[in-house]
């Protein structure tokens, strides 16, 4: 007989695996459809999917040493830059009056504005936007053909050497026309015919075109706009003009400043006024004619002024009017609105704030003597700064040999203008005494300020 020793502790697994096999028993089977379900869920656990594994190159392994290469230097090109080489080339000329300017820029966005007439030239440098503007401008532009005999229009000659374009012919564009006269004008200063003995010249404003005028020896008058594609002939000046032969043999270039400003109104653009002199021209810069030129300027200055008005007509809208005419010498403004003019011609017209005008004489000599007096008294300072509708002081204008004197106060009479005011409260008080006074259907504007009554 055989006998088993069994250990205790053997008898466990069997007893657990019993109990296994007993509660397997007693589960009630699985239906047809748990065991579907449970087949799909084995499937798809089971599947996987893999990545693509995509072919690489691998080197074969070579006995040979890998040659290294050297690296080559880059040429240096032996073909220098032109900067010199020109971009644009343009001729700017009017036979009839001699003008003949021109313009060259090169890829170094330098440019030079020269006077074929006078070989003067002026270099500009840094002109990158200039010379864009011109090559666009040039290349849109159709110029017209020359009429024959026009030796008063205005013609122009082009050439893009980088674009292979070029042409003549005469210049019909507007704004190029009087783009290319504002801007020789500016670098070389105004064109004056050869025989010109005075003239002037004036930049654009919102009131005018830019235009020249002046007066040749020979007694022709001449006269264009910037944005006139043919200008007229010069001819015969009246007796009128010839007048400022007269009026120039009082002037001493040589006395005269190079420039004359003030402080004025929005919209007066730079004006150029030329005097020929058998030592020396003069050209004089001028802002604001009215408020800045000396006695014997201002008359001439007026006369050009007129020949201007009559000739472009409704091209010329009229400038803000100021409170010292160019023909007045002496402009007062009481705090009270109270004001008076004295003019050249011995007249002077006084209008007090609620619009009375009061019109009378005084004589040359005296008017003479009391603002010769005053300026020599220091009282006054050179150079108006003061605009008259931007202040309610007291204001006191007067023009002298050297331009126009300012002095302007609140309450205080200063102590160098007393005599001097004394004197144009006596006459403010004669005027309202002895003159015929008239009241206007309104408050009379600064133009009718400015015009004395008849």
């Amino acid at each position: 007989m055989i006998t088993f020793n069994v250990k205790p502790y053997c008898l466990v697994p069997i007893v657990v695996v019993a109990l296994i096999v007993s509660g397997c028993r007693t589960q009630e089977p699985a239906s047809q459809e748990e065991l579907a379900e449970s087949a799909t869920q084995e499937t798809t656990a089971s599947i996987r999917v893999l990545p693509t594994i995509y072919p690489t190159n691998t080197a074969v392994p070579s006995a040979t040493p890998t040659y290294t290469r050297v690296p080559q230097s880059t040429p240096v090109p032996n073909t220098p830059v032109a900067f010199d080489q020109v971009a644009v080339d343009i001729r700017y000329f009017i036979p009839g009056l001699a003008l003949d300017r021109r313009i060259q820029g090169n890829v170094a966005n330098q440019i030079e504005v020269i006077d074929e007439t006078t070989g003067e030239s002026v270099i500009r440098r840094d002109q990158p936007g200039v010379l864009l503007e011109l090559q666009q401008a040039l290349s849109e532009l159709e110029l017209s053909e020359v009429p024959a005999g026009c030796d008063f229009c205005v013609q122009m000659e082009y050439e893009l050497p980088l674009a292979d374009l070029s042409e003549s012919g005469w210049l019909n564009d507007v704004r190029l026309l009087a783009s290319l006269e504002n801007y020789t004008s500016v670098l070389l200063g105004p064109h004056f015919p050869e025989e010109t003995i005075v003239g002037l010249r004036r930049s654009a404003s919102p009131y005018h075109a830019a235009h020249t005028v002046g007066l040749t020896e020979d007694g022709q008058l001449f006269f264009w706009t910037a944005v006139d594609p043919e200008v007229t002939a010069p001819q015969p000046a009246d007796e009128t003009l010839l007048d400022l032969t007269e009026e120039l043999a009082n002037v001493n270039p040589a006395s005269l400043a190079e420039t004359y400003a003030a402080s004025c109104p929005e919209g007066f653009g730079q004006e150029t006024l030329y005097i020929r002199d058998e030592e020396e021209d003069k050209e004089i810069s001028i802002t604001c004619p009215e408020l800045s030129l000396p006695t014997s300027l201002a008359p001439i200055y007026q006369t050009l002024e007129e020949l201007v008005v009559d000739t472009m007509g409704d091209d010329l809208l009229e400038r803000p009017a100021t409170a010292l005419p160019l023909d007045s010498l002496v402009y007062y403004r009481r705090d009270d609105g109270f004001q008076l003019n004295m003019f050249g011609d011995e007249t002077a017209v006084a209008i007090s704030p609620d619009g009375l005008s009061y019109t009378g004489t005084v004589t040359s000599t005296l008017m003479l003597s009391m603002t010769t007096s005053l300026i020599d008294s220091g009282g006054l300072a050179l150079g108006v700064e003061t605009l008259v509708e931007e202040t309610d002081d007291s204001i006191l204008f007067v023009r002298g040999e050297e331009g126009v004197y300012d002095a302007h106060w609140m309450e205080r009479v200063p102590e160098e203008l007393e005599e001097f005011l004394d004197w144009l409260e006596g006459v403010i008080a004669r005027l309202a005494k002895e003159a015929t006074s008239s009241r206007p259907e309104q408050t009379p504007s600064p133009e009718a300020r400015a015009t004395r009554s008849p």
